[in-house]
């Protein structure tokens, strides 16, 4: 009985051994290709203008929402730590407040009057952006079992605009009024980067080959290049994102 009590006690004591080896140090991890899918919450931070003895904030864009498309590529480099290089290509749009682009409303307002309209009412105050971003994420698994397992990340993510454009919709006296253009080259608003740095961190979860996970990107670099000798603008825009996906493991 002793031997056998014995025998038993061994062999619980290699499993738990052997589990907790694979929580913090799987010996099947292998580079793999992932699809990832991200539904994006922009979360624009507030204008910062000093200069000119002057200094206050406001914040004229407002939250918005898109998606964005792309893949990663998981390389283990010791236990279970691992370097994941990605790219995707992303939509997003946020809203305008009326404090944030004065001279575009009252654009469409004094044209409204021209024609011998009062009043007008806004529809569409916007802008819509296309992009690529351009992650590398440094990162940890644990492996709690051959299917489950929790990743935590974070990293760089180069951030490359394609197109960021404003749309402003307005009805007056029956007739619609339109202002577009792009904020990389208008000279009014002064001209925002077309590239940008970020940080991303982010915590996931992998069962079998499916992965879902939430992250963020912090901004680092000033979005908004006018600068004068008078007056300096700082703006950083941030997303949250959840993520989900498919590995090719």
């Amino acid at each position: 009985m002793r031997k056998i009590l014995l025998s038993i006690l061994a062999l619980t004591s290699f499993a738990f051994v052997s589990a907790q080896s694979r929580v913090f140090n799987n010996p099947d991890n292998k580079a793999y290709f992932g699809l990832r899918g991200t539904l994006d919450v922009p979360v624009p931070c507030k204008f910062t203008v000093d200069g000119g003895g002057v200094s206050y904030e406001a914040k004229y864009l407002g939250n918005g929402a898109g998606f964005s498309f792309g893949g990663i590529y998981n390389i283990p480099v010791v236990a279970n730590f691992y370097i994941e290089p990605g790219v995707s290509v992303y939509y997003n749009a946020m809203g305008i407040k009326l404090a944030g682009f004065d001279d575009l409303f009252d654009d469409i307002e004094d044209a409204a009057d021209d024609m011998g309209f009062e009043g007008v009412k806004f529809t569409n105050r916007s802008i819509r952006q296309w992009g690529m971003r351009i992650p590398v994420s440094f990162g940890y698994h644990f492996d709690f079992t051959r299917d489950f397992s929790l990743h935590v990340y974070s990293g760089p993510v180069l951030n490359v605009g394609f197109t960021s454009d404003y749309y402003i919709k307005a009805k007056s006296g029956g007739y619609e009024f339109k202002a577009t253009g792009s904020l990389y080259d208008e000279e009014r608003y002064g001209s925002y980067n077309r590239v940008n740095l970020d940080w991303r961190i982010g915590a996931g979860i992998t069962y079998k080959n499916f992965f879902g996970g939430m992250s963020g990107d912090i901004g680092l670099t000033n979005a908004y290049k006018r600068e004068t000798r008078r007056k300096t603008v700082t703006y950083h825009q941030n997303v949250f994102q959840i993520s989900v996906g498919y590995n090719f493991n």
